[in-house]
């Protein structure tokens, strides 16, 4: 009898701690992939899963020319997460922001693609943008509708051309 008494213990002692885990790591990922956009939300942009300097793939052709332009290579993210501090590099949505807009240009006003984020996780960037084979985008997060607290993020991505003109229809795992 006694030691039945120990087994339920021992496993209400491991189901509850089991369940801490479980919600902690649940909030964990909610702060970090998951949700609405709401008001007074701190967030953080990414390029490819990160937030540090990523890049963007382009397919272009073998010998890049001053002024050639490609196509992003499929299988590439833009994301958004939700950020424990509103510090910068961190965004904020401001006092009225229920969405935001990325937007990507290359060195050249005719390059741009837009995404609408209401809710955070990641978006493939859309392989129809022309943007220079060379260079640099700027990939812009802006919180919709904007307030005076509202704080836009700026990630300035370098475009590389590792297709040599042979990317149309890879994904760009399939390019490293």
């Amino acid at each position: 009898m006694r030691r039945a008494g120990l087994v339920f213990i021992g496993l209400g002692v491991c189901l509850g701690a089991c369940a801490t885990s479980l919600v902690s790591d649940g909030a964990a990922l909610a702060r970090s992939s998951s949700g609405t956009i709401g008001p007074h939300q701190a967030f953080v942009g990414t390029v490819d899963g990160t937030t540090a300097p990523g890049t963007i793939a382009l397919d272009c052709p073998e010998a890049v020319q001053p002024g050639q332009m490609g196509h992003p290579v499929s299988g590439q993210t833009i994301g958004l997460r939700t950020s424990s501090t509103s510090t910068p590099p961190a965004g904020d949505t401001g006092s009225r922001g229920r969405s935001v807009v990325v937007r990507i240009a290359g060195s050249n006003s005719a390059a741009v693609s837009t995404l609408t984020f209401t809710k955070y996780g990641r978006r493939s960037i859309p392989t129809t943008g022309l943007f220079p084979c060379t260079g640099a985008a700027t990939v812009t997060f802006s919180p919709r509708p904007t307030s005076s607290s509202a704080r836009q993020v700026t990630l300035v991505v370098p475009l590389v051309s590792p297709c040599s003109g042979v990317c149309a229809g890879l994904r760009r795992s399939e390019i490293r």
